[in-house]
């Protein structure tokens, strides 16, 4: 799992409010320069990097996207702030250097809102979508996390909030939740109507579930859960309408089902179905 070291990171020239001077266009590549230095933007077979830098309005702790746009560097939001997307969309272009600079966004502080947001981590490399490390109060609403090379988002030592949560196409999973190396618990919250097409990973993964340290709280029962199936204490959390599905054409008695030792297909969606709180 990954381990997410604490300390100030300077994005200022990436957060602040950017007025662009120059655009050069020299065929898919484009140059452009503004306040907070160069930036290189080019589209790729992977997905094209929209040509402006991050900025947003901001009054007091409200954060505003301006339009959609591309981040060379993680942006951490500081404690007490709003970030509202707007719904536009944040593509990060670069690649992990270390655990400071590992996600689109990082927060790293207490009582953050990100709304209204969309992270396509496709042109990213190496990179979460939203890290959490040792925050409480933390709220994600109507948040969609796409294309990530690793999580969407990850509750690292942290108490996190998630409403309408939408993740897709990750390449480690939708969430995962990881008490990791610090002494704090790792909580997760989930309300509102998910919706989660992880290809590669799982929807939802919790190590250490069966401590007292990390838990998920599936207030609306919308998932089912599994335990023990990379090391034992871990859960796997699948939404419902998925697991169902995957309980057909022999599913019932392979993958995640290996261990629930179901007599056919249809007592698998039985299980599926009143599978609820009681299974947290």
């Amino acid at each position: 799992m990954e381990v997410f070291m604490k300390y100030n990171y300077n994005v200022r020239s990436y957060v602040q409010k950017i007025k662009i001077k120059t655009t050069i266009a020299l065929s898919s590549i484009a140059l452009v320069l503004g306040v907070g230095g160069l930036s290189l933007a080019m589209s790729s077979l992977a997905g094209a990097i929209p040509a402006v830098s991050c900025s947003f309005a901001k009054l007091g702790n409200a954060w505003t996207l301006q339009a959609d746009c591309s981040s060379s560097a993680q942006i951490d939001v500081p404690a007490g702030v709003t970030l509202d997307g707007g719904g536009y969309t944040i593509s990060p272009s670069f690649a992990k250097t270390d655990n400071s600079n590992n996600a689109a966004l990082g927060v790293l502080s207490d009582n953050v809102t990100i709304k209204n947001l969309t992270i396509n981590g496709v042109n990213g490399i190496k990179l979460h979508g939203i890290n959490v490390f040792e925050a409480t109060g933390v709220v994600l609403n109507n948040v969609t996390l796409e294309n990530n090379v690793r999580n969407g988002l990850v509750v690292n030592g942290s108490k996190v909030t998630v409403n309408n949560i939408t993740t897709m196409n990750n390449g480690q999973g939708g969430i995962d939740v990881d008490k990791g190396s610090v002494s704090t618990p790792a909580v997760l919250t989930v309300i509102g109507t998910s919706t989660q097409t992880e290809t590669a990973g799982f929807d939802i993964y919790i190590d250490n579930a069966t401590s007292t340290y990390n838990s998920v709280i599936d207030t609306n029962s919308q998932y089912f859960v599994t335990y023990n199936v990379i090391r034992t204490g871990d859960a796997v959390y699948t939404l419902k309408s998925q697991a169902k599905a995957m309980c057909k054409d022999g599913g019932w008695e392979t993958g995640l089902y290996a261990r629930q030792d179901f007599k056919n297909q249809g007592a698998c969606v039985s299980n599926v179905a009143s599978n609820g709180k009681s299974q947290r």
